[in-house]
């Protein structure tokens, strides 16, 4: 298709290879899409000049990495297209996938050989599946329990094979044979312990109706390629498939989407192989570097000029990327600086001791805070969370406020997973692990080991509930005898929450239908709340309470929103549980906190002063790294920390460095060496 002439208007503000990219609808593409360069607006524009060419917007998937970025495109293409934008499929890969994939084909042979039925499987929690995993490990056979002490092998240990497994979109099946294949990969004996706790996991999250988040890729890719009819007729309604982040991609989901992609081959992904970090997540750099051999007629387009950075801060940024070795064919990594911004050189400071290193940074701080910067844009950036310790206490010593991003996740605050519970409960009384977490946290006079020991295998929370509401007192008198102080309790809790989801069925007022749920956690989960804060002082207790509602209250808000947007119950549900992996910060001062996280926590951010403190050998280096990956993917990780600096960047490491109560003796990283050779920069000793 040429969309030069029907779209030639809405793209007249992008460079020449953002046009290229936003032009080339048909076939196969790869936009190797360097930091600063204008992906996101390369992306909207490309998505506005499809629906103005005339492909219809229902045609159109767009798989991103969190469900903000997917919300912040779809609302920039509004302002395009107008509400066309909004018959787009936008999400993350899970969100897309159960609702888009699995949701729609409930009569899948395959999902049914699995002993899945969609009409009664919720999307399981994080904290959920923890609790079903921790149970599997202490169920686990003498065997394998003798086995886990005697190699110091944990959980997660365990959990981190398991996950790694279902990133390439093995089933347990073949799992197990990769084990007895000989895969250098799998250990054998260490294979067994995961098989065995695997197929425990497996059985309790069928038992409890749901399905976990690495689950519902797994099951899709056997799916479509057991059923090719059904990737077919994905393929049919999705004509025009858009992946973001695609560096970020592990096997599993490469598999769903090149399945989908197999008749039409309009496949559109956009990444940057340098800003490839997540492997521990299980994502894959060789999906993207071979992206070409799996589609040897794709047109590859380098988009390599930088808005964001100042020039010094991109020649910093192109030394690392000249040292790197797993690279996009056809792409030499260098940016070009084009950004209007006052070159300031990047600094690099060496110090005796991290005591040193916290307080010069500290120091710098203040200074640009007493100067007028914002705080929000200053930001703080190490290898791990135990380096920045120091760094805290010098903050507060000098009372300077800060905010510690990704360290404090709101989602899984005890009052939001409580609400997200009930709203479950609720709306899903058939959701057993929803009706645990909501009996744990009410006084029923029902504990959760006794609804354990007497459910039924078939039989739901909420059926055995119903039961105990009826249980009656023993008595020899006539007539019929009165129900137990437990009964009473349960039957109303079951009565508030039938009438609520009684009137969801029969009336569309989502601010009402709030209000209900309001009252039951008023009723029967904030007695526990305030029985708690009574332990604190009396000032402590007040604000303790008010900050829970205040949480609750957000949750509850969030559904509502959900549900004016068209949204069923079950949909705004998953909605929550799909968001749930970063919470939104309630401060409403934050604006003027400097912002401390990890490198990985920044990626996608950008800040006009950034320090990367610890680049020492220890903190960043490849001297713990055991495989070529593995050192590569840590260089790759420095380079995504010093492109988030747009004006100013300080690159600080020290000598020595207390770690684990040990002073421990330490040099610049490697990479940073590198750089320093590359561009002929100094070091300063403090």
């Amino acid at each position: 298709m040429n969309a030069d002439n029907l779209a030639g208007d809405i793209n007249a503000s992008l460079n020449p290879e953002q046009r290229t990219a936003a032009e080339c609808i048909e076939g196969p593409v790869m936009l190797v899409a360097g930091a600063g360069t204008g992906k996101t607006k390369t992306l909207i524009h490309r998505c506005a000049t499809m629906i103005k060419s005339g492909i219809s917007p229902i045609n159109i998937l767009m798989v991103t990495f969190t469900n903000k970025a997917a919300t912040e495109m779809r609302e920039r293409l509004r302002e395009m297209v107008g509400d066309s934008a909004s018959h787009i499929t936008a999400g993350t890969f899970h969100s897309v996938v159960y609702r888009e994939m699995l949701s729609r084909y409930p009569d899948s042979s395959y999902l049914a050989e699995q002993g899945i039925d969609m009409a009664n499987v919720g999307i399981m929690s994080d904290a959920d599946s923890r609790k079903l995993l921790k149970e599997s490990f202490e169920e686990l056979g003498l065997p394998a329990k003798a086995y886990c002490d005697e190699h110091s092998i944990g959980l997660s240990d365990l959990d981190s094979q398991m996950g790694w497994a279902r990133s390439r979109g093995y089933s347990l099946a073949e799992y197990r044979y990769q084990r007895v294949s000989g895969n250098e990969e799998v250990n054998p004996d260490f294979a067994l312990v995961v098989e065995e706790l695997w197929e425990l996991y497996s059985q309790k999250c069928r038992a409890a109706g749901g399905i976990d988040f690495d689950d519902v890729l797994v099951v899709c890719a056997h799916m479509l390629e057991r059923e090719p009819t059904i990737a077919d007729s994905l393929g049919q309604r999705f004509r025009y498939l858009m992946l973001d982040e695609y560096q970020d991609t592990n096997p599993v989901q490469m598999r769903i989407m090149d399945a989908i992609a197999r008749q039409h081959r309009n496949l559109f992904v956009v990444g940057d192989e340098k800003q490839s970090i997540y492997a521990f997540r299980g994502s894959d750099i060789q999906v993207i570097i071979g992206f070409l051999g799996r589609y040897q007629d794709a047109q590859i387009i380098n988009m390599i000029r930088n808005y964001r950075s100042a020039p010094p801060v991109i020649e910093c940024a192109n030394a690392i990327a000249a040292a790197m070795n797993q690279r996009v064919p056809n792409s030499d990594g260098q940016l070009l600086a084009e950004a209007k911004i006052e070159p300031t050189p990047v600094s690099y400071y060496e110090f005796g001791n991290d005591l040193r290193e916290a307080s010069f940074i500290a120091g710098g701080i203040a200074k640009r805070l007493k100067a007028g910067v914002t705080g929000k844009n200053i930001a703080v950036l190490y290898r791990s969370r135990p380096i920045k310790q120091e760094l805290e206490r010098q903050l507060i010593a000098q009372g300077i406020p800060y905010l510690l991003e990704g360290d404090t996740a709101f989602f899984q605050r005890a009052e939001v997973r409580d609400t997200v519970a009930l709203l479950r409960f609720v709306f899903q009384p058939w959701d057993n692990m929803a009706a645990l977490r909501v009996l744990g946290s009410v006084s029923l006079g029902v504990s959760v080991n006794k609804v354990n020991a007497g459910l039924g295998q078939d039989s739901t929370v909420y059926e055995f509930l119903q039961a105990e509401s009826d249980k009656r007192l023993k008595t020899t008198k006539a007539g019929i005898a009165p129900r137990t102080a437990a009964a009473k309790k349960v039957r109303a809790f079951l009565d508030v929450v039938d009438r609520t989801r009684e009137c969801y069925e029969h009336f569309d007022d989502a601010e009402v239908l709030v209000k209900f749920v309001a009252e039951i956690w008023r009723i029967f989960f904030l007695p526990r709340v305030e029985s708690a804060a009574k332990r604190a002082t009396a000032s402590q207790a007040q604000e303790s309470v008010d900050l829970r509602k205040q949480n609750v209250g957000f949750v509850l808000e969030q559904f509502q929103e959900a549900l004016g947007r068209g949204l069923t119950a079950e949909q705004a549900i998953e909605d929550l549980v799909l968001m749930a992996q970063a919470s939104p910060d309630m401060d409403e001062e934050q604006d003027g906190k400097v912002r401390l996280m990890t490198m990985h926590a920044s990626k996608g951010l950008e800040y006009d002063y950034l320090y990367v403190m610890g680049a020492d050998s220890e903190s960043l280096s490849a001297k713990e790294a055991e495989h070529f990956n593995d050192i590569e993917e840590n260089r790759r990780l420095f380079y995504v920390a010093v492109t988030r600096a747009k004006r100013e960047l300080c690159v600080t490491w020290s000598c020595q460095r207390l770690q684990h109560g040990q002073t421990l003796s330490t040099e610049q990283s490697p990479f940073v060496a590198e750089v320093l050779q590359h561009t002929g920069a100094g070091v300063v000793r403090g």
